[in-house]
């Protein structure tokens, strides 16, 4: 029994100085996400950092259990008022503060990778606006330019009316129109519904007609 009592003493001292270490590491994650909000690869190291510890935590609390567990029998075991009996009680306690603090350190995790994981949303974010920005300025260029190229187009064409030609000025509001409303249905119309209703409706027609 004292030989049992030697090895869980030196088992919680040494998950003490762990969870210590884990502890002076999630200072330096804080101060790395506080930091470096925009750098995708530091927030990555510091993501896969925090993930470790919580996998080392979580492993460690399972053993906690485990280990309050096996104490709790043998307190039950021993005698009521023996010696054996006192020290494996102290030695619950010390195993229920360690898991209590263990699972305190888990939510710690939780709350740093939620913290890299909005500074990683944020800076997507960034990208995102930045990149609608320059399809604004497109669209503006667009918006002034593609006027001039159809007035150019439009006075290079052979028409009569301009002297360069024998077709008529009508001939290209006949084909203009057209055009601009098969446009403008493309635009404000679902085409893959338009096609599946037209499809569907040949179907039935070479049915009947087959």
């Amino acid at each position: 029994m004292a030989v049992l009592h030697e090895v869980f003493n030196e088992s919680a001292a040494s998950i003490n100085q762990l969870l210590s270490a884990i502890d002076g590491k999630f200072v330096e994650y804080r101060c790395s996400l506080m930091a470096n909000t925009t750098d995708q690869v530091a927030l990555a190291a510091t993501q896969g950092g925090i993930l470790h510890a919580q996998y080392m935590l979580e492993s460690c609390q399972m053993n906690l259990r485990c280990s309050v567990s096996f104490l709790v029998h043998m307190s039950a075991a021993a005698p009521e008022t023996s010696e054996a009996r006192h020290v494996t009680n102290d030695l619950i306690n010390d195993f229920q503060f360690l898991t209590e603090r263990v699972e305190a350190m888990v939510k710690v995790c939780e709350n740093l990778l939620a913290t890299a994981t909005n500074n990683s949303n944020l800076e997507e974010s960034r990208k995102n606006l930045r990149s609608s920005e320059r399809t604004t300025k497109l669209t503006v260029l667009a918006t002034v330019f593609v006027p001039l190229a159809f007035l150019s187009s439009f006075f290079g064409m052979n028409f009569a009316q301009f002297g360069q030609g024998s077709l008529d000025l009508i001939m290209f509001v006949y084909i203009a129109v057209p055009v601009g409303l098969v446009s403008l249905a493309i635009v404000f119309f679902d085409v893959q519904s338009m096609w599946d209703w037209m499809h569907g409706k040949a179907r039935r027609y070479m049915n009947l007609l087959f």
